[in-house]
């Protein structure tokens, strides 16, 4: 199954112009992909410091860590959402309230309640 039909089923009860979704979803996708890729832009946020050079061995002192701790948190949280939509998509409602509700702690506990979300 194409990964354009997959968006589009998901847009379909997520969100009142699913086409906006389904292009949100690209842009993001993309964007991550920069750093299991290794693009540019991600590789250049491994260079700082006085002077500025190449943090190779891990970067806890960069002044982005904390962006990527967010980030992380929100790979949890869509794979956590990935659950529901599935359970929704194969019409176990049941299965897709419980996960759902688990997705709302989720994000109450990791400190992120803006990602709180509604769906029908």
């Amino acid at each position: 199954m194409p990964r354009q039909k997959i968006r589009a089923y998901i847009n379909s009860f997520t969100e009142d112009d699913p086409s906006s979704g389904i292009q949100a979803g690209k842009e993001i996708s993309q964007g991550y992909s920069g750093y299991v890729h290794g693009a540019s832009p991600q590789i250049m946020e491994l260079y700082y410091g006085t002077p500025p050079y190449f943090h190779v061995s891990g970067s806890n002192d960069s002044p982005l860590y904390e962006d990527h701790v967010g980030n992380l948190l929100n790979y949890f949280y869509r794979s956590i959402m990935n659950f529901a939509f599935v359970a929704k998509a194969l019409g176990d409602e049941e299965l897709f309230n419980e996960v759902h509700a688990y997705s709302k702690e989720f994000a109450i506990e990791s400190g992120q309640p803006d990602r709180l979300t509604e769906y029908v």
